[in-house]
Parts: C-alpha cells; sequence; structure tokens
C-alpha cells in the first residue's frame, strides 16, 4: 500500500462501518418511543449586539448540542435561513456587567446601557465574536449553563472520550466486553482506522448542488410519492445551484458563493435523519438524500464524483451521533472506568485567589488538549496559571514565562483552571503528593515507568533525597504519593500513541513530546530542554519502547496548493502553486513554507482540508503531507476568491534552513501577539465568574 492512501478506509469499509450506524440508529429510535429528535437544550428569546446595524437586536435563539442558532420568531422553521450562526465548539465564555467592561468590549460603538446581564462568547478556531444580553441573572445562568455543556459536545471530544474510554478499559484487561456492552458511539468514535483517516475535527466541507429543501407532505399531509420519485428530471438539473456544505458536529450549514461563512442560507439539524444514496439514473448524477423525520422534509444533493458522494453520506451519519445524549453516555462510561483504573487527584487548594472554573467536562487529559496559545499539549498535561490566575505562557523556546515575559522557576506554584495544583511539569498531582525537588531546586518528575527524573532525563533514585518547594526534604509518603502520576501518564500517554498516524510520536523519559533536533545525537523536548536520542521512547503494544527513527529516503515530490472555485458554472479548482516536500514533511512544514505567499493571494487566514475534513492546526504537524498528494485543498474565511493569478502564485522548493527559520519567525510573531493581548487586559482572564477555559 502506498504512502498517500495507507490510511485510508475502503468504500467497502465506509459502506460496512456506517450501514452499522444505522443500525445502531433504528435500535435507538425503537428504545426512545420513536422520539428520533431530542428536546432542545435551551431555547429562548435573547437580544445580541448588531455588528452592522450598531444595535440590540432581539431574536429567537435555539441551542441544539454545539450549535447556537438564532431566528426572528420561534415560528420559522428550523430548516432556513436562521439569523445567525455560531458553533460553541471549545469556545470561551465571559460574563460581563459592568458598564465599563461593555463599552469596553465594543468600542463605545453600540449603548450599552441597561444591559446588565451579557454573556461574551469568543468562539475557536474561527475566534468570532458574539455579544448576547439576558433579561435576568437567572436566564444568564441558565443559558451559561447550557453553552458550557455544548462547548463539550464536539467530534474531537468524542474521539478523545471514547478512545480513552477504549484504553481505560484495556488496562483492566476488559476491552471486548467494553465494547460489547458499550454505547455503539464507544465502538463508532474509538475505530483507529476512522481514527487516523479523518482529522480531529471530523465532518467534511465542500461544494455541492442542490435545488433545497422539499416538503415530502401536501398541505393536508397526505405524503408526494410522485414528487420524490420524479424529483431529478431534466427541469430540475437546470435548477441546481451550487451551495458550500459545511458539517460541523451534528448540524449541516449552506452557504452561498462567495459568502463570508457568518450566514448560512439553511441548516439541517442530523440527529435521526435518515442520509442514503440515491441510485444513478439517465442524468448520470451522484445523488444523496438527507430526509429529517420531525418535519417531514428533505433535501437532495448532488456530489461531484462517487468517492464526494460515498465521503458525504458517511460523515453525515457520523455527524448524527455528535449529540449530548451519547457524549453525555460516554462521561458515564469513563467515570466507571476511571474510577478503577486511574488515580486519584488532589482537591483544589482553598486560595482566594486561585482560578475556580466550572466547567462541564471531564477532568481527564484527553478533552483539554490544547494550551491558550493553540499549541498541542504534553500527555498528562494541562495548561497553568499562577496563584493570582494569570496564564502562563510559552516562548519560542518552549521556556514557560509569566505574563510580564519573564520565565516562571520550576518551584513557582501552579495551577489548573480547575484550581488543581500542578507538579512542575503541568501535571495534576494526586492527594498526598507535592511538587518535588533536588537541593538545589532541580525538578524532579515521574516518568511513565514510574521511576523519578531530572528535566535532562538523569534518573534520581526513588529512596534518595527530595525535597518541596522551599528546600525542606518531603517524607517517604509524600515521594510514593507523587509516584502514582505515572498511572494517569501511561493512560494519556497511549491516548496520544492512537490518535497519532502511525503510531509513531516519540517523548523523553518524563512523557513529554519533542520540539525537533538539537546538534549531535540529541533532541530538543517540548520544554526546550536538550536530552539524548537515546533517551526517547514511544508507546507501542506492550508499553514504552526505545524509540529508533529509521532513516527515510527523500524523494522530491511536487504537492499542489488549490482551492475549489466558486464559479457557479465551474467545478474546476484554482492552483495557487505548489511546493516541494519529501517523506518528512508534514502540513505544518507547509504551512510555513506557504504562509507568506498566501498572504499575498489575500488568504492570511486560512486552513487545511485534509480529505474534505477541516484540520485544526495543532494537528497539521501529525500529518506528513505525502497523505494529501497529489494536491492539497485549502480554504480561507470566505468563500470567493477573486485573484486568480495567472500561472502558479508561488513554487517552494524543500528547504530546512529556510524552513526553520521561518518556524521560529512565525513562533516570535504569534508569542508577540499573545503577550500583548495579555498585557493589554483583551485576553479572557480565569476569574470565579468567567466560564473560560
Amino acid at each position: 500500500m502506498t504512502q498517500s492512501n495507507r490510511f485510508s478506509l475502503s468504500l467497502d469499509k465506509l459502506d460496512k462501518l456506517a450501514e452499522d450506524v444505522a443500525k445502531l440508529d433504528i435500535a435507538r429510535v425503537a428504545k426512545s418511543g420513536n422520539k428520533v429528535v431530542p428536546s432542545f437544550q435551551r431555547e429562548g428569546y435573547l437580544e445580541e449586539a448588531n455588528k452592522k446595524t450598531l444595535s440590540w437586536v432581539k431574536r429567537f435563539f435555539v441551542l441544539r448540542d454545539s450549535c447556537l442558532l438564532s431566528y426572528d420568531s420561534p415560528d420559522v422553521e428550523k430548516i432556513v435561513e436562521p439569523q445567525t450562526s455560531v458553533c460553541l465548539g471549545k469556545c470561551k465564555v465571559q460574563l460581563l456587567d459592568s458598564q465599563e467592561d461593555l463599552d469596553k468590549l465594543v468600542g463605545g460603538l453600540i449603548d450599552c446601557k441597561g444591559k446588565s446581564y451579557c454573556i461574551h462568547i469568543t468562539t475557536r478556531p474561527d475566534k468570532e465574536h458574539v455579544l448576547i444580553s439576558c433579561p435576568t441573572a437567572e436566564d444568564r445562568k441558565a443559558w451559561v449553563d447550557a453553552i458550557k455543556v455544548a462547548r463539550t459536545v464536539t467530534h474531537a471530544n468524542m474521539v478523545k472520550l471514547s478512545v480513552e474510554n477504549r484504553v481505560l478499559a484495556e488496562d483492566k484487561g476488559a476491552a471486548e466486553v467494553a465494547l460489547m456492552h458499550s454505547t455503539s458511539a464507544l465502538a463508532i468514535f474509538s475505530n483507529k482506522e476512522y481514527i487516523q483517516k479523518t482529522p480531529i475535527a471530523g465532518g467534511a466541507e465542500g461544494w455541492l448542488k442542490t435545488v433545497g429543501f422539499k416538503r415530502a407532505t401536501d398541505k393536508k399531509g397526505k405524503k408526494m410519492t410522485q414528487m420524490l420519485d420524479g424529483l431529478f428530471g431534466q427541469s430540475e438539473l437546470k435548477k441546481l445551484k451550487k451551495r458550500y456544505c459545511i458539517l460541523r458536529d451534528s448540524h449541516l450549514m449552506l452557504y452561498d458563493a462567495g459568502d463570508a461563512l457568518l450566514k448560512p442560507r439553511g441548516v439541517l439539524y442530523l440527529v435521526g435523519t435518515k442520509v442514503e444514496l440515491l441510485d444513478d439514473d439517465e442524468t448520470g448524477t451522484f445523488r444523496f438524500r438527507c430526509t429529517n423525520p420531525e418535519v417531514g422534509d428533505y433535501i437532495d444533493f448532488v456530489a461531484s464524483s462517487e468517492k464526494r458522494r460515498r465521503k458525504w453520506v458517511f460523515a453525515l451519519k457520523i455527524g448524527a451521533r455528535v449529540t449530548y445524549p451519547d457524549f453525555r453516555m460516554l462521561l458515564e462510561e469513563h467515570a466507571l472506568l476511571a474510577n478503577v483504573v486511574m488515580t486519584p487527584r488532589a482537591s483544589a487548594p482553598s486560595a482566594p485567589n486561585v482560578p475556580a472554573i466550572q466547567v462541564e467536562a471531564p477532568p481527564d487529559p484527553s478533552i483539554e488538549d490544547i494550551d491558550l496559545q493553540e499549541h498541542q499539549l504534553d500527555p498528562g498535561t494541562t495548561q497553568p496559571y499562577d496563584g493570582a490566575g494569570d496564564p502562563m505562557l510559552r516562548n519560542p523556546e518552549g521556556k514557560w514565562v509569566d505574563v510580564k515575559g519573564e520565565e516562571v522557576l520550576a518551584t513557582t506554584p501552579r495551577y489548573s483552571s480547575s484550581g488543581e495544583q500542578l507538579d512542575s511539569f503541568n501535571r495534576p498531582l494526586p492527594p498526598g503528593a507535592v511538587p518535588m525537588f533536588t537541593k538545589d531546586s532541580t525538578p524532579i518528575g515521574v516518568g511513565p515507568d514510574g521511576r523519578h527524573y531530572l528535566p535532562d532525563g538523569t534518573e534520581v533514585p526513588k529512596d534518595g533525597a527530595h525535597f518541596d518547594a522551599s528546600g525542606g526534604e518531603l517524607d517517604k509518603n509524600s515521594v510514593t504519593a507523587a509516584t502514582t502520576v505515572s498511572q494517569n501518564l501511561n493512560v494519556a500517554l497511549k491516548v496520544h500513541a492512537f490518535l497519532a498516524p502511525g503510531n509513531e510520536a516519540a517523548v523523553d523519559v518524563l512523557g513529554r513530546t519533542f520540539r525537533g533536533e538539537a546538534e549531535g545525537d540529541n533532541l530538543v523536548n517540548a520544554d526546550g530542554n536538550v536530552v539524548p536520542l537515546t533517551s526517547a521512547r514511544r508507546m507501542g503494544d506492550h508499553g514504552m519502547q526505545a524509540y529508533n527513527p529509521a532513516a527515510r529516503p527523500k524523494a522530491k515530490e511536487s504537492l499542489k496548493i488549490v482551492v475549489e472555485n466558486s464559479s457557479p458554472d465551474s467545478e474546476d479548482v484554482i492552483e495557487l502553486g505548489c511546493v516541494e516536500i519529501d517523506e518528512t514533511t508534514t502540513l505544518a512544514d507547509v504551512r510555513t513554507l506557504i504562509r507568506k505567499d498566501m498572504e499575498a493571494l489575500k488568504f492570511a487566514d486560512f486552513i487545511f482540508l485534509f480529505d474534505m475534513t477541516p484540520m485544526l492546526k495543532y494537528e497539521e504537524a501529525n500529518h506528513r503531507a505525502l497523505e494529501c498528494m497529489p494536491e492539497l485543498h485549502v480554504r480561507g474565511n470566505e468563500l470567493s476568491f477573486n485573484t486568480q493569478p495567472a500561472g502558479p502564485g508561488f513554487s517552494k522548493k524543500l528547504a530546512e534552513f529556510a524552513k526553520e527559520a521561518e518556524r521560529k519567525k512565525q513562533e516570535e510573531e504569534e508569542f508577540t501577539d499573545i503577550m500583548s493581548r495579555v498585557r493589554a487586559g483583551t485576553f479572557l482572564k480565569p476569574v470565579a465568574r468567567d466560564y473560560a477555559e
């Protein structure tokens, strides 16, 4: 099997898994008394700050799973064009009460007098800002509680939680039993081939043709079988319009060509929706249909190829399982398994200045996977804060610094967003444990093998002297308590390896990932420490093993960077340029190589589409560019592309020294930007009344 398709699922396997999902849906509907669409998590009237009119607009809001939609009234059909659409996955939520805070947020452009119960939502990764006002404090609390739930119901969390549940079951020796008696979501989202094929964000997006939503019944409720059977005659084909379709979690949104991806022309809620392939007829089209049993409406789509049609049908059926009820069942499974397998964690300290954020998400390492800088966290770690609730950030060298940019001492107390005390490597401590150090205040950590190590990989005898941050020698009970960190770390490393394509994720003896190579036979870990290559480890089928990266051939390939043409009369793609890659080139490398050229082509902010699926930025380092051959699709914040180059817009050859220099420059720019926002007070600080990450 070639490199470009070794992770791909065959169409037969896709069909089989999709059929299994459909059967599970039928069984679930039967158990629930034919109630295929659950009640809304939350709905009601709210006021929203309109960016165009610079005024407050009263709208009817509907929150389902991870999607927040608004309409002019509650009487409109929920499939028609909403006024606003917000995807809440991993969003940040801040409560605003004072007039000063509101005026600062809107820059004085909108009159905020009398708006005492406001909620400010910042979406991720789009970074859209939504400001809504509730009529009472009770209403705001109810909406905030619902949003806290909604922000966790994502494809990424379904995958991570399913994988961790599977790993916990395997550690207990009950993997087969867990899969047989578990929720169907566990089997779907922990399927290894599916995970390695699909980026963690899940879903799909791309151009489809459709005539829009159709009624399956007439005004009297009688089924219109003739219209269903004869929908795609030659006359209907002439009415087909291109729509850019984005599947996010359990919602499918349709946009016009040229839209800025802010206001969909239509939206379909997938829970209980039947998705089916339609046989090709004399028109030679690649059709499929989505039927909503709640309102009796359906919509037919036409894909550009059989491969794309199968991809859409499969993705839509998976999206129908990214729901709060399924996620809740996975949480319950996790709680049962974690209580048996994982090590308890220390309770939150009582210091008044420690952050105390209430987020409805399980306290496990797989859910909180990125830090505030959008970088992937090391396995088993969490975003650290100091005792005042200010975030600690990584500088371009990987060192942790405070909000002033000064390097944080290893002995400085660290806390998670929920108030748990962390060790010097940002890992939650078990009960009875404290951060450990040598006599000269060098931090001591616990590796996945249960042994104790210094940051450079030097082993420290367990029965040797260990000290606390103030220099006092620790008793044996405290040292023993800290050693049990290895249990949680092993689970996190297994999840990390399961999610990493090729299962080749390397870590040092403390479980920290690597940033790159140093001089000689040394590597640089995520914290900027230089460690010998011989200390590298990887998680194999039988625990931690030595990591010996084999020399790979560096045959050069030319990868085209393309964007789909938004012209209504064309299916062609526009070639923006090409980049020379080899076996070691990741998508993160490609982004570094083409960043400046993309900005010149008015693509300052863009995402990669891996097999029609949007890829989160932190995932790009885990995917090799060769998997995307012969072309890699990109999308910006807008669908239209008006600056079509006469020829290739750029051509980049793989040059390691130039790539490394550009990467360092990019990291410095990103670090400078986030530090300026922290210092200016525009970065959300996790205080007790905020609900941020």
